[in-house]
């Protein structure tokens, strides 16, 4: 082999190198915070880790090897530190990159990337002047910080890329680095789960003492800095012996001087237990399996790993809003929850009341959520080193000319394309260059079957083309999950099954056939059978999800059902409405209109309530109905006694931009149907911001019973009463609110909504599932 191609086939594989001063955490949380660095990096194809250390024992050795991580350490040099020798890593370890962290581990990576002419990468994870500001008064702690804060500047602007450890750092370190156009090259690098301690088994029962647990030194210069102060004082001021502080980090032989400094701040020794520095990661998860709560109540904090590593366990946690962590977890959702905006020990000690008022159960598992919904999306350093996961939902259309199913198919392959390391290719018979390039604009990859003789095109489905590459195939309901279930057995991937609709439900409803309750129950046994082989259920909101639960708990795969409840259309959401009063009520209704539909979507419902309101100026617009067909519709329609004039009948709309004209044209649209799966209309003309009434026995009413006023918007009525009457009575309270009102009704819905269920973040949880 030559010179030259030996070179070009090295350099296919990155070689990284981070400077530490140990392999375990006897050092703390830097020490941590790279040695998960090295095992997430170590993981990437294409990418070598060697990690240099002053020294290593063979143990350490032969864990990082487990890791695909490389130990090498420095020869130890006359008038050097172990850490400055750093700077001297042995001739033999080749890098590309060498990575340093800090004030203390910068310098000696900026030597390496001049002696070797690589790559550097500056790590920042403490603002040395914020930390001055905070720390005990030593006349040289201000002038300190300032010097370490430049010296972390100097490194960061000669440095290739600059990572903030949490977005607290990140954007500290960024506004330095404006004045030297670098703020580009700063990347936030947020600590994910630690899967050491993910697996751990939390104890369910209630204890008669709460044990709180915080993490420190407690040496004098962080005493304050720290807040244990503020921890000390809440349990005291809490004035209940049953409230325990256990604090966990005291140097060897400094416990008792921490023990005093914590009873100055007024708590008695009964309610404290001071224990020294957990060196070992065994000794930590037996802390985290006897503690109740964790609190992190530092003034400031760069990021805060100990309060994460409490997390990773499924302790539940509480931690100061001027922390990097108590940053991250704002941005997720329930995260708020677990962040204390004080430093007031009052403050921290109704916070930690407050959490005990729980029952165990109740906080272990929103520990839980908030250790899986949060930290599982894409925000921390697991998932930024995962391998693309490769989607492939099956359905008949990009569009929506075919109804709902399309619609929820198309959003959900938007909301799953826009998480990172996902890619998304929807298999569908064919395509306009429009649609491939309108799909484009939001990450999804378009492409299409070939015709086989003999099959329908929903079966053509089951052969997508050999250069699509899948990891995960999606089917929806017993039409489009049985090619999903082949190409599954042909590509040997998962399977998801999208349950949308309930086919025994729904043939009850409908209107009289000798076949359609055998029909609906062979529907029904098809759905069942692929969800039982399916590796994830998603039923589409929570009537569908607990329909689809129940049917499966005799083959106990109800855990693998996840509820997915469609979130608000962004292409309505900025549809600006009239405010103006209007003569006529105009009162908006769904559907095909067929006669097999006709009393299940509750239309004649919808009529009736118009016409027995006995009052000209309300109008019923129906929109939907076939093209060719609009005559019956209105015929049917008119049988229901409602009045010509009173009436507008029009068919389907297939453009979302004519469907947008018709939100701004009406003043409230109605969903009475006697069943309904979901409801997807109704939820469209909610996100354009339309007044809305939906029937109850609907998964969208479901929906709207769980957020604050959601229920104003439903209509509860059944076979028992008139529910014509019932539904006209709705009508005419929402229209005596004045316009005005109505729309700001709308519009808090909607917002409330939206905080509810968003589509990405459900996609995550889906994902999350698959992973």
């Amino acid at each position: 082999m030559t010179e030259t191609s030996a070179g070009t086939s090295e350099s296919k594989v990155l070689r990284i190198s981070p400077l530490a001063d140990e392999w375990g955490s006897s050092k703390g949380g830097l020490s941590t915070l790279n040695r998960e660095m090295c095992k997430g990096l170590a993981q990437l194809p294409n990418v070598s880790v060697t990690l240099v250390v002053p020294e290593y024992t063979e143990e350490e050795k032969e864990d990082a090897s487990k890791c695909k991580v490389n130990l090498t350490k420095v020869e130890t040099m006359t008038g050097f530190t172990p850490i400055q020798s750093l700077a001297f890593p042995p001739k033999e370890c080749k890098f590309d990159v060498v990575m340093g962290h800090g004030h203390k581990f910068g310098p000696p990576a900026q030597v390496v990337a001049k002696n070797r002419g690589c790559k550097r990468v500056h790590v920042v994870h403490t603002a040395s002047e914020e930390l001055a500001m905070f720390k005990k008064r030593q006349q040289e702690t201000i002038p300190e910080g300032e010097k370490k804060h430049k010296l972390e500047v100097d490194l960061s602007k000669t440095a290739d890329v600059i990572v903030g450890i949490g977005p607290k750092l990140t954007e500290s370190i960024k506004s330095s680095l404006r004045p030297h156009k670098k703020e580009k090259d700063v990347i936030n690098l947020t600590p994910g789960i630690f899967p050491e301690f993910s697996e751990l088994e939390q104890a369910p029962e209630e204890r008669e003492k709460f044990r709180t647990l915080v993490f420190g030194r407690g040496n004098e210069e962080d005493f304050e800095l720290k807040g244990y102060d503020i921890a000390a004082r809440a349990i005291a001021g809490l004035k209940d012996h049953s409230y325990h502080l256990v604090f966990v980090g005291a140097p060897e032989g400094k416990q008792e001087q921490v023990k005093e400094s914590l009873l100055k701040c007024e708590i008695s020794p009964r309610q404290l237990t001071v224990r020294s520095y957990r060196e070992s990661r065994e000794s930590l998860a037996d802390l985290f399996s006897e503690a109740d709560l964790a609190i992190m109540p530092s003034r400031t904090e760069g990021f805060g790993l100990a309060a994460l590593e409490a997390l990773s366990a499924g302790l539940p946690i509480l931690v100061s809003d001027n922390s990097g962590f108590g940053q991250a977890l704002e941005k997720i959702p329930f995260g708020m929850s677990f962040v204390v905006e004080s430093d007031e020990p009052d403050e921290w000690g109704r916070a930690i009341k407050r959490a005990r008022k729980k029952s165990r159960d109740v906080r272990l598992e929103e520990a839980k959520a908030l250790r899986t919904n949060g930290w599982s999306s894409a925000k921390h350093l697991r998932t930024n080193y995962a391998s693309v996961l490769k989607i492939s939902p099956l359905v008949d259309e990009w569009g929506s000319s075919k109804g709902g199913l399309s619609t929820l198919n198309r959003e959900m392959c938007k909301g799953l394309a826009q998480l990172p390391d996902v890619s998304v290719t929807l298999v569908v018979p064919e395509y306009t260059e429009e649609e491939k390039k309108d799909a484009s604009k939001c990450k999804v990859n378009l492409t299409k079957v070939e015709k086989i003789p003999g099959y329908d095109t929903i079966h053509s489905l089951d052969s997508p083309p050999d250069e699509c590459k899948i990891d995960v195939v999606m089917g929806h309901g017993h039409k489009l999950g049985p090619p999903a279930l082949a190409v599954a057995k042909k590509r040997e991937c998962k399977r998801v099954h999208v349950v949308h609709t309930a086919s025994e439900e729904l043939a009850m409803h409908k209107k009289s056939r000798q076949e359609l309750i055998p029909e609906g129950e062979k529907k029904h046994k098809i759905e069942v059978d692929l969800s039982k082989t399916a590796d994830v259920i998603v039923g589409i909101g929570p009537k569908l999800t607990e329909s689809i639960k129940s049917s499966l708990r005799p083959h106990k795969r109800e855990k693998d059902v996840i509820n997915f409840t469609p979130g608000i259309f962004p292409e309505f959401s900025e549809l600006e409405q009239a405010r103006e009063e209007r003569e006529k009520f105009r009162t908006l209704v769904f559907g095909r209109g067929n006669e097999e539909d006709f009393e299940l979507k509750g239309y004649d419902i919808a009529a009736r309530a118009i016409a027995g309101l006995n009052d000209p100026s309300y109008h019923l617009v129906f929109v939907g109905a076939p093209e060719g067909k609009q005559e019956e519709v209105k015929e049917s329609l008119l049988e229901c006694g409602i009045s010509r004039k009173q009436l507008t009948v029009r068919s389907y709309r297939e453009s979302r931009e004519s469907l947008a004209d018709l939100f701004c044209e009406a003043d409230l649209a109605i969903m009475p149907s006697r069943t309904e799966g979901f409801g997807l209309a109704a939820l469209e003309a909610l996100s354009a911001g339309l007044p809305i009434l939906v029937s109850d026995n609907s998964g969208f009413g479901q929906a709207l019973e769980k957020i604050p006023f959601g229920m104003s918007f439903v209509v509860e009525s059944d076979v028992e009463s008139d529910e014509a009457k019932e539904w006209g009575k709705a009508i005419k309270r929402a229209r005596k609110k004045s316009r005005e009102v109505r729309l700001k009704e709308a519009g808090v819905l909607r917002d409330f909504y939206n905080q509810e269920y968003k589509w990405q973040e459900q996609c995550q949880t889906l994902v999350d599932k698959l992973r």
